[in-house]
């Protein structure tokens, strides 16, 4: 998705480009940010905004796994589909790399990719933080987070593992929340 043309969320794009940043993407990294906390502090709210600063601001491309997603029955699921999207290649980097390129060793190859490919940013995250807080995936315990490191670990890309904790102290806000949840549950 271009970052000046129409989409869903940004119905009338400026004219002016995004910060160069922007346009030069994450620069090869891969990273995973799995979002974690008590449940109902808007946790899936705050992936969701992240996800969409990333792709507009630093051209990153995003996704975000959702634990409680039917498509992720198991822990196998969420790693494989993981691990699927941030070895897939981004063929855009590599078409340009081999036609500038010719005879050069593996090893070499793969790091000059880095230096074009725009990079990747999973980001793990629950809609049911109750049904979901002892997966391995969850990053709810100190175990949970060594099981994930070690799998991004095994990968054939490098991987940064990122935690991000969101806390509410607002009784009255998460009270809030939980009466409109349990009225859209209700109705």
């Amino acid at each position: 998705e271009h970052l000046l043309r129409s989409s869903d969320y940004n119905p009338q794009p400026t004219t002016m480009p995004p910060p160069s940043a922007g346009l030069a993407g994450a620069i090869g990294e891969r990273h995973v940010i799995c979002f974690c906390g008590l449940p109902a502090r808007g946790k899936q709210f705050m992936a969701e905004r992240l996800c969409r600063y990333l792709k507009f601001f630093h051209g990153a491309q995003c996704r975000i796994f959702d634990l409680a997603s039917r498509a992720f029955g198991s822990d196998e699921s969420v790693g494989d589909a993981v691990s699927a999207y941030l070895e897939e290649e981004d063929e855009t980097a590599t078409t340009q790399l081999l036609r500038s390129l010719e005879g050069i060793d593996d090893d070499s190859l793969d790091r000059l990719k880095k230096n074009v490919d725009s990079g990747k940013i999973a980001i793990i995250d629950t809609s049911d933080a109750f049904r979901t807080q002892r997966r391995a995936w969850s990053g709810t315990s100190k175990e949970t987070r060594w099981a994930m490191q070690k799998h991004l670990a095994s990968l054939r890309v490098r991987v940064k593992l990122l935690f991000i904790e969101v806390v509410v102290t607002d009784t009255t806000l998460v009270r809030r929340f939980l009466r409109q949840r349990l009225a859209a549950a209700a109705a």
